[in-house]
C-alpha cells in the first residue's frame, strides 16, 4: 500500500461521498419546515450543507492530484479543456434557466447584465469581480473551484516540480497556510470569505494527496479505521440534528474519511461503491445546481405558499414530489446532457489539437 492508486474509477466511494453530500445542500435550501414546521426536526439531520461544500473542495483538490499527478502528462491544455467539459455545459445551461426566467417573469430576480456576465465567465467570487448572486445561491462555490482550478493547482504543480517526496508535503501545507492567511488580511469576516474556504479545502486536499504518497502509513492507518470514521461521520450527523453538537467537527474528519475510501476493504467505503451510491454520486453535481433554481421557482411562483394551506397527508406528499422531482432531473440532466456535452467538448478540442499540430 505504498501509494494511492491512479486514476478516478479505481476509488468509486469518493464518487459515492458526493451524492448524500449533494443531498444534504439540496434538503438544507429546500426550506421543508415553510410547508410545515414538522418538517423542520427531520431535515436538521441534513443542515452540514456548509460543511458538504469543504468536503467537496478537499475531494476536489485530492482527486485532480489523483487523475492528473503533480502535473498534467497531457499538458495544461487538455486539463483545462477536461475542467471546462465538467463544470461549464450545467453550469450555462442553468445559468440561462435563470434568464428566462427573469425575462419571463417566474424567476422573481432583477436582471443584472454586469452580473450576467461575470457568472457566465465564473469569475463573480474572484477578488476584485465579488459580485453576490442570489440567482443560484451554490454558483459561487463553482466559481471558487474554476479560481482553484486555474490558480492553486497550478501554483502546486510548479511547487511539485521543485521539491520530491517527503520534503514536498511540509512545502504544500505550508503553501495552504499562507495562500489562506495573505487573503485573510483583507478577507477575513468579508463576502471573501467563501473564497477563503474554497483555497484552503482544495489546496487541503492536495496536500493530503501528497502526504498519502509520501507517508503511505498515513493511508494504511485511514484504510483501517475506515468504518469507525464512518461512524464518527454518521454520530456527528446524529448529534448535530439533535442540536447537541456543531457540524463543524466533520471538518477535521473529512481528510481522513477521504484517505480512508481509497481502499474498497471497509464496510463504509462497499457502502459507497455500492451501485445506488455510485449513480447517486454520478448525479450530484446537477442536484447540487439545479436544486435551487427549482426551489426558488416553487417558491416564486406560489406553489410552495399553496402547498403550506394544505393538509399534512397532502403537504407529505409535496415534500416527497420535490425532492423526486429534483433527483429525477438531475438523472435526466446528467445522462441526456452532462455527460453528452462533456464527450462532444473533449472530441472537438481533441480534432482541434491534432488540427492544430500538423
Amino acid at each position: 500500500m505504498s501509494h494511492v492508486p491512479r486514476h478516478a474509477e479505481d476509488i468509486p466511494a469518493l464518487t459515492g461521498i458526493r451524492g448524500i453530500a449533494a443531498f444534504a445542500v439540496f434538503i438544507a435550501h429546500a426550506g421543508f419546515w415553510q410547508v410545515n414546521p414538522a418538517f423542520a426536526a427531520p431535515a436538521r439531520f441534513f443542515h452540514w450543507h456548509g460543511q458538504a461544500v469543504d468536503l467537496f473542495f478537499v475531494l476536489s483538490g485530492f482527486i485532480l492530484c489523483h487523475v492528473y499527478g503533480a502535473v498534467p502528462t497531457k499538458g495544461w491544455g487538455s486539463f483545462f479543456l477536461a475542467r471546462i467539459a465538467r463544470i461549464y455545459p450545467l453550469h450555462l445551461l442553468v445559468l440561462f434557466y435563470c434568464v428566462l426566467g427573469i425575462w419571463l417573469g417566474f424567476y422573481k430576480e432583477v436582471w443584472d447584465s454586469e452580473l450576467f456576465w461575470k457568472q457566465f465567465f465564473l469569475v463573480n467570487l474572484w477578488p476584485g469581480f465579488f459580485t453576490i448572486s442570489k440567482w443560484n445561491a451554490p454558483q459561487w462555490s463553482i466559481s471558487v473551484e474554476w479560481f482553484c482550478y486555474i490558480f492553486i493547482f497550478q501554483a502546486a504543480a510548479l511547487l511539485a516540480s521543485f521539491f520530491k517526496g517527503p520534503r514536498l508535503v511540509p512545502i504544500l501545507i505550508l503553501f495552504a497556510f499562507l495562500v489562506v492567511n495573505a487573503l485573510q488580511v483583507y478577507l477575513w469576516k468579508s463576502p471573501y470569505l467563501d473564497l477563503t474556504r474554497g483555497l484552503l479545502g482544495f489546496s487541503a486536499g492536495i496536500a493530503l494527496y501528497h502526504s498519502a504518497i509520501a507517508f503511505p502509513v498515513l493511508r494504511s492507518a485511514a484504510v483501517r479505521i475506515a468504518d469507525v470514521l464512518g461512524l464518527a461521520w454518521l454520530i456527528l450527523m446524529i448529534l448535530g440534528g439533535l442540536n447537541v453538537s456543531t457540524f463543524d467537527w466533520m471538518i477535521p474528519l473529512f481528510p481522513f474519511l477521504i484517505l480512508g475510501l481509497t481502499e474498497g476493504k471497509s464496510l463504509t467505503a462497499r457502502l459507497f461503491s455500492s451501485s445506488f451510491f455510485i449513480w447517486f454520486g454520478n448525479i450530484s453535481y446537477a442536484v447540487y445546481l439545479i436544486h435551487y433554481p427549482l426551489l426558488k421557482t416553487l417558491q416564486d411562483t406560489g406553489v410552495r405558499d399553496f402547498a403550506s394551506q394544505m393538509s399534512l397527508p397532502w403537504q407529505a406528499a409535496y415534500v416527497f414530489a420535490v425532492i423526486l422531482m429534483v433527483i429525477s432531473l438531475s438523472h435526466l440532466i446528467y445522462y441526456q446532457f452532462e455527460k453528452p456535452s462533456r464527450f462532444a467538448i473533449r472530441r472537438v478540442g481533441s480534432f482541434f489539437g491534432k488540427f492544430l499540430a500538423r
